[in-house]
């Protein structure tokens, strides 16, 4: 080791004393399986442990840190999550999704309380396995640092205060029944995972989608509370009695529920609304059909109109979530006639013409038309896919976007 650097291990162990406030420090760096988390342990002469979890990046030496500690009380044990700071800074924040807010720590809980925590709400995200987000603070000279953490799950968090401090109830409480290996063992075929991985989100999670690929760490906190709720022992791996009966579960797609939104309007097989997460006035439909492919939720055209865009400007996604393949044609049949689509930035959208706009070819069928039917191949290269959308009221949604925005030159479109 160099002298800078035993330097700044002086002054990191010196920091992180002074914020843990423990005497006797016994400290041990380790990394975890899940994620490649990487992380210091940090035990106290009181029955006090803290894990301090390193990010993926930061903005200095100096930039705050997600500690979680867990420390004896009685016969019980509480739960801290906190950040690490000098004493002199401001209020720290938590960025995530693009929203910034007042940092709230989780302070000497109980573990079975632990998941209705706010931050513990945050950092589970919607079943992703991991969840990005960044702690900032400003300091006593106003100059800003920043940790992102891009690799942590609560399953990760959890794993580590039980292996390293002796966390003990609530979530803390990994089944040694079953294993990876039993798991694999019943060669489940990868639609049989599918299948239980969107039953699992849809009766345990708010996810809008969920993609392909194996079991995310969100998905295995699931697995253990199916297995409990039905009558198995809890486990975090499939077995034959459960797969079997999560296979036996019925999955319709779900329907992305916009009645609590502001604005909201039905016209037939249309809906008009405003968008709040995204500030625009929109229409949307919902598929009447679908063929050659599943999806988590109900496919859905949508047309967006940004309040604060001028002109006649739209956003469209005609098929959301996007199964398609832009090396392939994709077309859209009204009522006979054919008309050429693409996909831009992941969209399907009308084609550009040579003055840069899109087309409205499709936008006028539609207002003339009964059914909509968005045909292409699938990202498999093989696949053909079949969407069927109602227009059924199409106009007057559209009408009532214009309206609603106060943008009456989008109407352009229908003529």
């Amino acid at each position: 080791m160099t002298r800078s650097e035993a330097s700044y291990t002086r002054h990191r162990i010196s920091r992180w004393t002074a914020f843990l406030g423990a005497a006797g420090l016994a400290s041990t760096f380790a990394t975890s399986a899940q994620a490649d988390m990487k992380y210091e342990v940090i035990k106290g002469d009181q029955g006090s442990c803290s894990v301090i979890f390193e990010p993926r990046s930061k903005t200095s030496d100096d930039a705050p840190l997600l500690v979680a500690k867990y420390k004896t009380s009685g016969k019980k044990g509480l739960v801290s999550i906190e950040a690490t700071r000098d004493g002199d800074w401001e209020q720290l924040q938590i960025v995530h999704q693009n929203q910034r807010d007042k940092f709230s720590g989780v302070f000497d809980v109980k573990p079975k309380n632990l998941e209705s925590e706010p931050l513990w709400t945050i950092l589970q995200g919607d079943g992703d396995d991991a969840v990005l987000f960044h702690l900032t603070g400003r300091d006593g000279n106003d100059e800003f640092h920043s940790a992102s953490y891009t690799n942590l799950t609560t399953t990760g968090i959890t794993a580590a205060l039980a292996n390293e401090c002796g966390a003990k109830g609530g979530p803390f409480q990994p089944s040694e029944i079953g294993s990876l290996e039993e798991e694999e063992a019943l060669e489940l075929k990868p639609r049989d995972i599918r299948h239980i991985r969107w039953v699992l989100n849809q009766k345990y999670s708010n996810a809008e989608d969920v993609g392909l690929g194996d079991f995310t760490g969100r998905e295995r906190d699931m697995l253990v509370e199916y297995a409990s709720s039905n009558g198995h022992e809890p486990t975090r791996y499939l077995n034959k009695a459960i797969a079997e009966q999560l296979l036996e579960e019925k999955f319709k797609p779900k329907r992305k529920d916009l009645r609590g939104e502001p604005g909201f309007k039905r016209f037939d097989d249309w809906i008009s609304y405003d968008d709040s997460e995204d500030g625009t006035c929109a229409i949307v439909s919902f598929a009447k059909s679908t063929k050659g492919f599943k999806t988590y939720t109900v496919p859905r055209m949508e047309i967006h109109a940004d309040p604060s865009a001028r002109g006649n400007s739209l956003y469209f996604d005609f098929v959301t979530p996007n199964r398609f393949n832009n090396d392939f044609p994709i077309t859209a049949t009204v009522d006979g006639r054919k008309i050429r689509l693409n996909i831009e930035d992941g969209r399907v959208r009308p084609v550009d013409l040579r003055s840069g706009f899109a087309s409205a070819d499709i936008v006028r069928a539609i207002r003339r038309g009964k059914e909509v039917v968005i045909r292409g191949t699938g990202k498999n290269e093989k696949a053909k896919h079949v969407v069927r959308f109602s227009a059924l009221g199409f106009t007057a949604a559209f009408n009532k976007m214009a309206y609603d925005c106060d943008r009456p030159r989008i109407r352009e479109w229908l003529r």
